[in-house]
C-alpha cells in the first residue's frame, strides 16, 4: 500500500498496546421486566388407551395418574407444552384413525381442550389391514385470556373414530408470563 509522507500504519485492536486506563463506567440502563417465574411441570411414562371421541382425562389400562398441573397466573398469560408418545392403529378402510392429546382449564379459568390446542397422530387405512403410525410429538401454545389466580392445566385425549390410541410419555409444562 502507498502512504503518504508522516502517517504511520494503523495497527489491528489486537495490536494495540492494553497499557491504557480504562474509562469511566456510563450510566446504568432502565430495569427490564422480570421474565416467567414459577414454571410448573408433570410427566407420565405409563401407557394408557382411549377410544372416547369427545376429550376425556381418563385413559384405560394402567396408565397411573394423568399429568395436571396447578400455576398461579399473574398477567392472564401462559406458555402451555403438551407431549405425548402416540400410537394410532386402526382397520378403518380408506379412513383416518387420529389420536388427540390437548389440555383443559379448571380453577380461577375454564377452558375445554380442543383439537386447535392439541398434538395430533393420524393414519390413512388404505385397505382393510391393519395401520399403525406412532410419533413422538410436543407443541407449544400460547394460552391468553386466563383469569389471574390459580388455574389447573390437565391433559385430555381423544380418537377421531372410537378406534383405540395409546399415549404413552405424556408431559405438560405451563410457563406463566409477567
Amino acid at each position: 500500500p502507498v502512504r503518504s509522507s508522516g502517517s504511520s500504519p494503523r495497527r489491528s485492536r489486537s495490536d494495540r498496546s492494553s497499557s491504557g486506563t480504562t474509562g469511566a463506567t456510563g450510566a446504568t440502563g432502565v430495569t427490564g421486566a422480570t421474565g416467567p417465574v414459577g414454571s410448573v411441570s408433570t410427566t407420565n411414562n405409563a401407557a394408557g388407551t382411549v377410544t372416547s371421541t369427545t376429550y376425556t382425562a381418563t385413559l384405560g389400562g394402567t396408565p397411573g395418574v394423568n399429568p395436571a398441573t396447578t400455576a398461579a397466573i399473574t398477567s392472564g398469560k401462559a406458555l402451555v407444552t403438551v407431549t405425548a408418545n402416540i400410537t394410532a392403529a386402526g382397520t378403518r378402510s380408506m379412513g383416518v384413525v387420529q389420536g388427540f392429546e390437548a389440555f383443559a382449564v379448571s380453577g380461577a379459568t375454564t377452558i375445554a381442550a380442543n383439537d386447535a390446542q392439541s398434538v395430533m397422530v393420524g393414519v390413512t387405512g388404505s385397505s382393510t389391514n391393519s395401520d399403525t403410525v406412532q410419533n413422538q410429538v410436543s407443541a407449544t401454545y400460547l394460552v391468553t385470556g386466563l383469569t389471574n389466580g390459580n388455574n389447573t392445566f390437565t391433559l385430555n385425549y381423544r380418537s377421531s373414530g372410537a378406534d383405540t390410541i395409546t399415549y404413552s410419555s405424556r408431559s405438560i409444562i405451563v410457563i406463566p408470563l409477567p
